[in-house]
């Protein structure tokens, strides 16, 4: 294992745990509240391991070398800049180490919302206008889950990724907070695969578990190391599900009409 550096060893440690993983934060002491919230939602906090304890999955640290700020991944630089800019590195490296390790979950691109005690999840990769929908659907009255995973259990049931949604606006990206907010696991009531259309009405048509299955698969993260056990828990997701596709154009409108949908 590599030898921490003298500016490192210095930094105050702290230890996380979720999803069967493991992770180790440091930070010089005024900005390990910052370091800290950049630790994905779903992990907590845990008594930092003593010295005899294997290490972490995944040991980080934010410090100063000379003038500048740097991350380091088990003591190895991966990063230079100011500590926002490496804050904001650090959150994009922590969520996709989790959805591509997690050992007991398995993490789908896609939004979800709680509606009437069912999940509905809405694949789909980055640009392709989930968080838009997903905003739509909670104005609408649904509970907030995820802009961009779904975490499924080995029942299929999808649990609260809950960090703040992302949305892109003529004034540049913007983070939302929703006040409804999901904090149990819920199974799912309908998967809706679509994608923004101008001017597309919104009349999605059914599609057969078998496919909406394969739909799903195209946008789990794990799929190539998790092929057998994703496609196991996916079928467990579709199973009873209601399952549409196709196009949608204006998100409320869409929102409105996929509320109604749902029993």
């Amino acid at each position: 294992m590599p030898v921490r550096p003298a500016s490192e060893r210095a930094l105050k440690r702290c230890a996380f745990a979720g999803y069967g993983l493991t992770l180790e934060l440091s930070a010089e002491a005024r900005l390990v509240r910052r370091v800290s919230s950049t630790v994905p939602p779903g992990f907590r906090r845990v008594a930092r391991p003593a010295a005899a304890t294997p290490a972490a999955d995944l040991v980080l640290s934010v410090g100063r070398e000379g003038d500048e700020h740097v991350l380091r991944r088990r003591g190895r630089t991966v990063a230079r800049g100011t500590p926002s800019a490496l804050c904001d590195r650090l959150r994009g490296e922590l969520e996709r180490w989790v959805a591509l390790a997690a050992r007991d979950h398995l993490f789908v691109h896609a939004g979800v919302v709680g509606w009437r005690g069912r999940a509905i999840v809405v694949p789909g990769r980055s640009l392709a206008g989930k968080s838009t929908l997903v905003d739509a659907l909670v104005r609408a009255g649904a509970t907030y889950y995820s802009d961009e995973y779904a975490a499924i259990d080995e029942r299929g049931w999808v649990h609260p990724f809950a960090r703040a949604i992302g949305l892109r606006g003529e004034s540049g990206p913007r983070r939302v907070r929703p006040r409804r907010v999901g904090r149990r696991a819920l199974p799912v009531g309908l998967v809706l695969l679509c994608r923004y259309r101008e001017g597309a009405e919104f009349r999605p048509r059914p599609l057969s578990a078998s496919r909406a299955v394969l739909g799903l698969f195209k946008h789990t993260v794990a799929a190539r190391v998790r092929a057998v056990d994703g496609l196991t828990r996916l079928a467990c997701v579709t199973r009873g599900a209601q399952v549409l596709h196709g196009p949608r154009g204006e998100a409320r409108a869409a929102a409105r009409a996929l509320l109604a949908m749902v029993e």
